[in-house]
């Protein structure tokens, strides 16, 4: 097999934009066609789902794959299935570009040992791979990393516990240790890493960035640019948490039926259609927190180019102002129950109209039997 050109490995990292990316990509595939530029034909489109189990020592590892797998069937046969459903698809490309998004490559679970193997198999079929990350500020990540959790209830926290627990920068939000291994093992020459801020985006646009800084035509590339995992506001934010400790997703390990469908994304979608506040908070950094973030920070800076450079945190005192249900305005809860109302009527009216249409199509039955 002739070996693709290039390889473009899009790894995160996580609250950057990768949902949009991926969505953008998947949904513009034809489109990217015509540009030299092949986006797998695999579902999901977010690859984090069937490429990154190939390189884990074990899969059960990534949070993704336990919950893909089913109790019948067998981890390394499904392992095996995902790496010739992707050696399938590389064959497949007759462009110079391939591109794979995959934000769960820069997470803990995946070592310098599975970006070794990664290498391995890469390059048994591109002559070049480039690795592009996007890196936020933390006082940017860690307000929209709380806002996620609150919004998917995926976590028994509330929002202070979240900030403390954020700000003792956990690993996840380590860009020297999400980078590092890719730097070390594919060279700092072939890592690309961009801030995630909008003012630096080439263009205004995340996607446009994103082709500048892997050197495709970004001035020629036109594909709509989906948001995706779009922001709720401050009120939102306070409003599900209150709602989460009253009724959680998962009880005992189990889906909690009294929930109702409060854990379908379609509700998440009443929060951000209210008119509300951003969501924001200043955060306090003790002196200790300062030093770790600031190190950070001095690493990601070291790549921005055009003179951007992240901000220096600073160790501030006093309580950070956490946003509090008991201070959202009425308005706020007319507006959310009429978007409630909204959804039930336009539910309703689908409904009515299925029915005249089976009650149709029973009528043209019974006068075809005649």
């Amino acid at each position: 097999m002739k070996k693709i050109k290039r390889l473009i490995l899009h790894v995160g990292t996580i609250k950057t934009g990768s949902s949009s990316i991926q969505q953008s990509f998947g949904k513009g595939r034809d489109a990217l066609l015509s540009y030299n530029i092949h986006y797998p034909n695999i579902r999901p489109k977010n690859h984090i789902f069937n490429f990154v189990p190939i390189f884990l020592d074990n899969p059960d590892s990534s949070f993704v794959f336990r919950m893909q797998l089913k109790a019948s069937e067998d981890k390394h046969a499904k392992v095996e299935n995902y790496r010739k459903t992707w050696v399938k698809e590389i064959a497949s490309c007759k462009k110079d570009n391939f591109i794979i998004s995959a934000e769960g490559l820069t997470q803990p679970h995946f070592t310098i040992d599975a970006v070794k193997r990664l290498k391995t198999f890469v390059d048994q079929y591109f002559e070049q791979v480039i690795i592009i990350a996007y890196v936020r500020h933390f006082n940017q990540w860690i307000p929209s990393r709380i806002q996620q959790a609150i919004r998917n209830s995926d976590t028994m926290m509330d929002i202070q516990e979240l900030v403390n627990h954020l700000l003792e920068c956990p690993p996840s939000m380590s860009y020297k240790q999400s980078l590092q291994k890719w730097e070390k093992v594919f060279g700092r020459e072939n890592l690309v890493v961009r801030p995630f801020d909008p003012k630096t985006f080439y263009n205004g646009s995340l996607l446009s960035d994103f082709f500048q800084a892997v050197g495709l035509p970004a001035d020629e590339i036109s594909i709509p640019e989906i948001r995706s995992n779009e922001s709720i506001g401050k009120h939102g934010v306070a409003f599900l948490q209150k709602y989460n400790e009253a009724y959680p997703l998962f009880i005992d390990g189990k889906i909690n039926i009294d929930r109702g469908s409060a854990n379908n994304s379609t509700v998440v979608d009443m929060y951000r259609n209210v008119v509300d506040e951003k969501f924001r908070l200043k955060l306090m950094y003790t002196p200790e927190q300062v030093q770790r973030f600031n190190e950070e920070i001095d690493y990601v800076n070291q790549f921005f180019t055009d003179g951007y450079q992240f901000h220096q945190v600073s160790p501030g005192r006093g309580e950070i102002e956490i946003p509090n249900a008991d201070d959202i305005p009425v308005e706020f809860f007319v507006e959310l129950i009429n978007n409630y109302n909204k959804k039930i009527a336009e539910i309703r009216n689908k409904n009515e109209n299925l029915r005249n249409r089976v009650k149709a199509l029973e009528k043209q039955n019974e006068k075809l039997k005649e």
